[in-house]
């Protein structure tokens, strides 16, 4: 018996629909038609990603080499953003490594029945200001006044040392304390 056939992607299993942030990892499954056995010592073979946020990254073979189902995963890094669900652009690529059946043959690098990505989303940008408005009438001669500040996110440990005056004209002042909702 001779086998001529390259190993094929049957499917390719994608991370939950939910929103991902810096640090967490999007883990893929692909299944191939026979098992498989992945070489790195050239290097490594991974998934092409595509974000919004961050252009094309690159899902890297974690396991599974000797069955047929191989891991690659990407840990999403700050400043990627994805707020229409990843998109899968592309042919596996080997990197210089291989992925072979028992017979030798190369994988077809393929990406067949790919799950849906619409829901995998991605937001590790760090939170923007938005806006600062004075709070009260605009003149006063009061010895404090009050501004609202509003971020592109919620926010959670902010404080005073988290802003800079700037005072002008010979004014002296500091600020005094934040307080947010």
């Amino acid at each position: 018996t001779f086998d001529y056939t390259s190993p094929s992607v049957t499917s390719v299993l994608v991370p939950a629909s939910a929103t991902y942030g810096a640090g967490d990892p999007l883990e893929f499954t692909v299944n191939f038609n026979e098992a498989v056995t992945v070489d790195t010592t050239n290097g490594t073979p991974s998934l092409p990603l595509t974000l919004d946020n961050g252009g094309t990254v690159q899902a890297a073979y974690v396991s599974g080499s000797g069955g047929t189902a191989l891991i690659f995963s990407y840990t999403v890094v700050a400043g990627n953003a994805d707020a229409d669900g990843i998109a899968m652009n592309g042919p596996l690529s080997f990197n210089g490594g291989t992925i072979r059946d028992t017979a030798g043959n190369a994988a077809a690098t393929t990406l067949n029945a790919v799950g849906a990505t619409a829901g995998i989303l991605v937001d590790a940008l760090a939170p923007a200001v938005t806006g600062i408005v004075r709070v009260g009438s605009e003149l006063t001669n009061a010895t404090s006044v009050v501004y609202a500040v509003t971020f592109s996110d919620s926010v959670t440990g902010v404080d005073a040392s988290d802003f800079t005056l700037v005072a002008s004209g010979g004014v002296t002042a500091s600020i005094g304390a934040v307080s947010g909702s």
